[in-house]
């Protein structure tokens, strides 16, 4: 026994010995080929084994064990250029084999997961999808999410809607298809999360649960823009779909990454060129209440702290960050302030189990100045100077009241991927997302505008949840054909609860609750809905040059009608990679790929929209009693877009020329469309049926060069236009829907599109105006159109550039229209002087018209709307290697610019200004006494150790 037992330890001490000297080793460095810093994460395979490794944080791997022979090592890494070498390994020898990684203009090997029914190869799908990579991201000014993808891509649309700080953006993907929301579904880490935080009239503006994302934990961005990708989502996919991947761990050693921000937001002069006290905000000193330096607008402070590790080993990989975000407004007081932190584990006890935990929570608490169109107004008050609502024109008196909105936000989810096989993959995922605010808002005592005071309280709580099931199977079917077989399903649960206060006439000064009113009201809303929905995708390639695919998905929805049953969304695809032909000139045409899609998605309606309900009412002598509501509808379903999508992508001169071009065609039937019921019915109310018809098509271009390549110069260029051509088919019979601000929804318009009198004989000299009711123009862009440039000079120093704009839509001003009803619109002065002298005869009418008080209307102050925005610069230098003192890694010092420049003849005070945020029931636009958007400046270090 002794004896078996010293040989089986002699065996186990050799063994390694053994198999080492009878095998060999690959090991190397992987770096940026344009910065030569050292890339983490990239996947080195040696394809005729299936094997290989993943680079550590300091971007080196090793694969031991590997068999002598020759084979081919490929190294793959999103946004860069798949490369590949042979490589010869001989027993009991180390190859080093490093690869430095050219950035990719487009990649058909990359793997990509949205849309897609499980993992697949760009080349494979037949839908155009975005990709915002980490290195994109590293390049440019992002203050929010909306930064992030803002001119990335075309078909995206950002719109920023204030200069107050912590306020949302709008986003649109290829413009309007629905008349009940237009909104993109977003995911983070495979969890589904809630798009808003609710506004509030007084503020006039919204926060956005994304912009609660820490910008240096997105590892990238996939965007899907239409239902022709978007149909494995199911219902409310209709917009579009945006997924974000947060950074994950990596083997090595921990690696620090520390970020100081510092700089301030700025507005400049406001209002028209003609008035140089910018309507009174850039000098106020005729008025008290004005600040000590006569600007109402200040140098806002900008600080920014951001510290994370990232490390791990073959079995544990970890990511933690933690950010502190300190934002001052333009006006004093306005601020916002936050403060997040994120942990992401990946434990892999085999090869073939991954389990990936991501969690984040963050606290943002925001003051808002007044805004927008309220009599309380800061702006509406200072712009119409002495024709305010403010005693004694004070319109500091403003500012007494206080708004505050305090955010929790809450997301947690876990990915288990298990592949029993190569071939075979399964996929769950659970996770929750859950947001509330409390918003308070008080008129202390003694307010000018409620001199007994009242206090508002509202609590809003949020929750979804994701359970997300998928696998998938790929075999091969015979030398050429292949197969990817893919099925899953999804269940979501949100819900949302908020309960409302309101206090008023407080007794005298002090602390307040809203108790503390003599008078008080209550309100109360629980609603929870549910989905869920399957799906089963088939995809077959030949050859490696045409791939077919169709899929189903079965929806079912809480919100539908009790008789509808399942909604069903079908997609066909078609792939076909032209350059893999024999006779394909790969010298100079590197890889042409035509795609089509058609696919169907929808929208659901709201929670009570299918079923009847009753108010709440009192009757006589105070008793309890309802009314009726809603009608109901048991037949009620959700609205069915279908899209079809062409175009095409190409890479001319290794990898220096991009052309990438599309084609949609988006047609929604069974639109929700507000109907009366018949009256001796006895229902009042409105009820939504699947009677309406709407159309959106356009195109989407982009073209991207490498002007100049070597070791020490890089010059990238790229531009891109697109287009959404809305109109509305049919309403139900109806031929408008009024939805505010002289805004519509009618038959044969874009959705939606402003009506309104202008005056039809502009052209006349001295003539009184006439009025008529005309189509002045959609309310949203039509085209968007951007130009991008990244130089990057010895490696170190880069200089990046966005410049966006947006347009063929108009914007009603009412800054303009109210002040020049109160005639304290500047460039209307001198033909109010005219007027009111009367001197008329030369006048030319339309500016009668718009110039007279009693002729002037917001349709003759909705101007077109489009502009050109320098949206950001950049200028980054990474310091040399060898000035880096011992332990430092990486030390780079960023200047950036926002909004540094905008071109536009709009009269008002900004073409994206909205003054009602990004709050989700807003389907008009309108600007009215709200902060445009400003310009900031900041200087960044970042250290890495």
């Amino acid at each position: 026994m002794i004896q078996r037992l010293l040989r089986l330890s002699v065996f186990w001490l050799v063994w390694p010995t053994v198999v080492w000297a009878q095998t060999g080793t690959i090991r190397g460095t992987v770096t940026d080929a344009t910065t030569g810093e050292v890339l983490p994460g990239v996947n080195i395979v040696l394809q005729e084994l299936n094997t290989g490794a993943a680079t550590d944080v300091d971007g080196r791997y090793t694969i031991p064990n590997v068999p002598p022979g020759t084979y081919t090592l490929e190294a793959r890494f999103v946004g860069y250029q798949i490369e590949q070498v042979r490589v010869e390994v001989r027993a009991g020898e180390v190859v080093v084999q490093d690869f430095a990684l050219e950035p990719a203009m487009l990649e058909l090997e990359e793997v990509v997961v949205t849309g897609t029914g499980g993992l697949a190869r760009r080349r494979e799908i037949g839908n155009t999808l975005e990709q915002i990579t980490a290195t994109q991201l590293e390049r440019v000014a992002i203050s929010d999410f909306g930064d992030l993808i803002q001119g990335k891509a075309p078909g995206i649309t950002v719109m920023e809607n204030s200069g107050q700080v912590g306020a949302g953006a709008t986003i649109r993907l290829r413009g309007n298809n629905s008349l009940i929301s237009n909104d993109p579904i977003i995911y983070i880490d495979g969890v589904r999360v809630n798009l808003y935080y609710p506004g509030d009239p007084e503020m006039n503006q919204a926060a956005s649960p994304l912009n609660d994302l820490n910008p240096e934990d997105i590892e990238r961005v996939e965007i899907v823009k239409g239902a022709a990708a978007a149909t494995l989502y199911g219902t409310e996919a209709a917009g579009g779909v945006i997924q974000i991947f947060t950074k994950r761990g990596a083997q090595g050693r921990p690696v620090w990454r520390l970020s100081i921000t510092q700089g301030f937001h700025n507005l400049g002069h406001i209002g028209p060129k003609e008035d140089p006290k910018g309507l009174w905000m850039n000098d106020c000193t005729e008025f008290p209440g004005c600040p000590e330096d006569g600007d109402w607008l200040r140098n806002g402070h900008i600080q920014d702290y951001s510290l994370s590790v990232q490390g791990g080993s073959n079995l544990l990989t970890y990511f933690f960050s933690s950010r502190l975000n300190i934002e001052n407004g333009v006006i004093d007081p306005q601020r916002s302030q936050m403060y997040t932190i994120r942990g992401n584990f990946g434990f892999s006890p085999s090869p073939k189990l991954n389990i990936r935990f991501n969690s984040a929570y963050t606290y943002r608490r925001t003051r808002w100045v007044p805004d927008g169109n309220n009599a309380e107004g800061l702006l509406l008050n200072v712009m119409r100077g002495p024709r305010d609502y403010t005693p004694d024109h004070d319109d500091s008196k403003v500012l007494e009241m206080k708004l505050f909105t305090t955010n929790h936000h809450f997301l947690t989810g876990v990915t288990v991927n298990w592949t029993p096989t190569p071939t075979m993959l399964h996929r769950l995922t659970a996770g929750l997302d859950f947001v509330s605010q409390d918003y308070q808002e008080e008129r202390p005592w003694g307010f000018f505008f409620r001199p007994l005071g009242n206090r508002e309280a509202e609590q809003y709580n949020s929750r979804v949840l994701t359970l997300e099931y998928m696998g998938s199977y790929d075999r091969e079917l015979s030398g050429s054909i292949t197969s990817s077989t893919s099925w899953g399903g999804q269940i979501f649960s949100r819900s949302f609860i908020n309960v409302w206060g309101f206090g008023e006439d407080f007794a005298g000064p002090g602390d307040k609750l809203v108790s503390s009113g003599a008078k008080t009201q209550a309100d109360e809303d629980r609603v929870t809905v549910a989905s869920g929905g399957f799906f089963i995708q088939q995809r077959f390639g030949w050859r490696d040059l045409v791939y077919v695919t169709a899929g189903l998905r079965a929806d079912g929805f809480s919100t539908f009608g009790e008789d509808f049953g399942l909604a069903y969304y079908p997609k066909v695809q078609l792939s076909f990679v032209a350059s893999q032909l024999d006779f394909w000139p790969r010298r100079w045409w590197d890889s042409f790929r035509l795609r089509a899609a058609y696919g169907e998605s929808g929208r659901a309606p709201g929670p009570f929209d299918a079923v009847r309900t009753w108010d709440s009412v009192s009757g006589d002598e105070g008793q309890p009693a309802v009314t009726p509501a809603n009608i109901g509808d048991p037949k009620l379903g959700p609205e069915r877009s279908r899209e079809i999508e062409l175009g095409f992508e190409s890479l001319f001169l290794q990898n220096r020329v991009l052309i990438d071009f599309t084609y949609f065609f988006q047609r929604t039937y069974d639109a929700l469309i507000p109907v009366q019921p018949i009256p001796s019915l006895g229902w009042i109310n409105t009820q939504l049926r699947n009677v309406g018809e709407l159309e959106n098509k356009g195109i989407e271009a982009r073209l991207q060069l490498v002007l100049l390549q070597s070791r020490n110069l890089r010059w990238e260029i790229s531009g891109h236009y697109s287009t959404n051509l809305s109109k509305v088919l049919d309403l139900g019979g109806l031929e408008s829907i009024y939805i505010g601000w002289r805004q519509y929804y009618r038959v044969g318009y874009p959705a939606p599109a402003y009506f309104h009198d202008v005056v039809i004989n502009g052209d006349a000299i001295g003539e009184e105006p006439i009025m008529e009711e005309r189509y002045i123009g959609p309310s949203y862009p039509t085209r968007t159109f951007g130009i991008a440039m990244t130089l990057t000079l010895w490696r170190n120093l880069t200089i990046d550039m966005l410049g966006e704009g947006q347009g063929g839509h108009v914007l009603s001003s009412g800054v303009a229209y109210q002040n020049t009803r109160r005639r304290v619109w500047p460039p209307c002065y001198d033909v109010q002087q005219k007027i009111e002298s009367g001197q008329t005869a030369d006048l030319r009418t339309y500016d009668w018209a718009l110039c007279d008080p009693n002729f002037t209307t917001y349709g003759m102050w909705t101007k077109p709307a489009d502009f050109f925005k320098l949206r950001h610069v950049t200028v980054s230098y990474r310091l040399p290697r060898r000035y880096l003192p011992p332990g430092l890694r990486s030390m780079r010092i960023e200047f950036k610019g926002r909004n540094l420049l905008k071109i536009t003849d709009y009269p008002g005070i900004d073409p994206e200004a909205f003054e009602d945020g990004s709050r989700s029931f807003a389907a008009f636009r309108q600007e009215y006494y709200n902060l445009p958007p400003t310009r900031s400046f900041t200087v960044t270090l970042r250290a890495e150790f």
